[in-house]
């Protein structure tokens, strides 16, 4: 009977060390699907915070290269359209640097270094280019203010034109004629004035331009040079492969189309 009870006993025992052990293993279980998820949980915000961060720079890189793009094209223009090019290289020269700005505020510090290469040359040969641009806009602007006012003195002429033609056919010999002819000769005189500045600064704007040219073109031969750099580091951090060195040789074959079309 003792003998029994002992076995029944070591029996519930065994039943309680086993449960015991079930419920341990469990918790184990418990635990390692907690950490489990916990460490999921912070892998998919490291991925998605990692693809938050590509696609800003993405987004602003995209903006930097569309924005050198539009400002390149307008420089380039220069010479060609001052009237034109006066209203939108300004804000455009301004988005560029904005651009420029915001990326390196997101790049990694190889290609800011990069970037800080690019803006020292950039600052350096723009200095001396701004000068001839600005007489270029300044000469411009004057031109085009000369050539209104004459043109709105014309069309004050009309008027007065058709007042003479009605005195004549009412009465030419009357006096309101010969003032009317004075008004008109004053006027058309003081026109002339405008007209002739308005040629003197269009030829001004010419022998500027010509001036200019050589200068912006060596200008963007520079910094486009430098920009193939920058474009490099860029591509690279948002993922896309490319090749420096074929990336510099398109470049040189891209200046020689440029000189070719001067």
């Amino acid at each position: 009977m003792n003998q029994k009870n002992q076995i029944v006993s070591e029996t519930i025992q065994a039943a309680n060390i086993q449960a015991d052990a079930t419920i341990f293993a469990a918790s184990i279980a418990a635990l390692g699907l907690i950490v489990g998820l916990v460490v999921s949980w912070y892998t998919a915000k490291h991925i998605q915070r990692k693809t938050s961060i590509d696609e800003i720079r993405r987004n602003t890189y995209l903006k930097t290269v569309d924005s050198y793009s539009r400002m390149i094209a307008s420089l380039s223009m220069i010479t060609v359209d001052p009237k034109k090019t006066s209203d939108e290289f300004k804000p455009r020269f301004e988005n560029f640097v904005a651009a420029i700005d915001q990326s390196m505020f997101v790049c990694d510090t190889k290609t800011k270094v990069k970037l800080v290469e690019f803006y020292e040359i950039f600052f350096t040969e723009l200095k001396l280019i701004e000068d001839p641009i600005s007489s270029i806009f300044d000469a411009s602007q004057d031109c085009e203010i000369a050539y209104k006012t004459y043109f709105k003195i014309m069309s004050e002429l009309e008027p007065i034109k058709s007042r003479l033609v009605d005195l004549q056919v009412e009465d030419p010999a009357q006096k309101n004629i010969e003032n009317a002819l004075q008004i008109f000769d004053d006027k058309l005189n003081f026109s002339h004035k405008y007209l002739q500045a308005a040629q003197d600064k269009g030829d001004l704007v010419q022998e500027l331009c010509t001036d200019a040219e050589p200068k912006i073109h060596d200008f963007m031969i520079k910094i486009n040079t430098k920009a193939v750099d920058v474009m490099y580091s860029l591509r690279q951090e948002i993922g896309i492969k490319t090749d420096i060195k074929t990336d510099k040789e398109l470049n040189e074959r891209l200046k020689k189309l440029v000189l070719k079309s001067k």
